[in-house]
């Protein structure tokens, strides 16, 4: 199991590897640009760059902790806080602040469920109850199931939004 977890991990890393390489390539900046000026049309909407004033943490949820704020090639910079409910807010932006990718994870222990209501003990914040929508697709890769005991992580985008769930042993 934690040579499972291990692996997990590296594939998470290497997959914001290839995102932050991706926001590089689709702005220009791998090509030699020596500057940004156009917003990025990502395929995954809900992680798009917000308007002004659309960023809000969820009502009653502050930063606890900044986890991780380093700056990136080409005028980017990545931050990552710790909130009060657990979650792991990331943001990549711009130096001028224009905020290019923006999502909060979470991830813990299943307690209960129904149906695609599940009640979840996050790692780092009180119990909460996700709702699974019918059009968003579980990663089940050891085929677990939704049941008590289970570890899942889940995202949601800028409005509050599941956008993906993750099931692991």
């Amino acid at each position: 199991m934690q040579q499972n977890k291990k692996v997990s991990k590296l594939l998470f890393v290497c997959m914001s590897m290839a995102l932050s390489v991706t926001l590089l390539f689709e702005s220009g900046v791998v090509n030699g640009a020596s500057n940004i000026t156009n917003e990025l049309e990502l395929s995954d909407q809900s992680k798009r760059a917000p308007v002004d004033g659309e960023i809000q943490l969820p009502a009653g949820v502050t930063v606890i902790k900044v986890l991780e704020d380093v700056t990136l090639q080409h005028q980017l910079r990545k931050r990552e806080e710790l909130l009060s409910d657990g979650g792991k807010r990331v943001m990549i932006t711009r130096n001028n602040g224009t905020v290019i990718v923006y999502y909060i994870e979470y991830e813990g222990l299943i307690t209960a469920v129904n149906g695609r209501q599940v009640t979840v003990q996050v790692k780092y914040g009180p119990p909460q109850t996700i709702t699974i929508p019918d059009q968003i697709i579980i990663e089940d890769d050891d085929q677990l199931g939704l049941k008590p005991g289970v570890q899942i992580e889940w995202e949601i985008d800028r409005f509050g939004q599941l956008i993906s769930v993750e099931l692991d042993d």
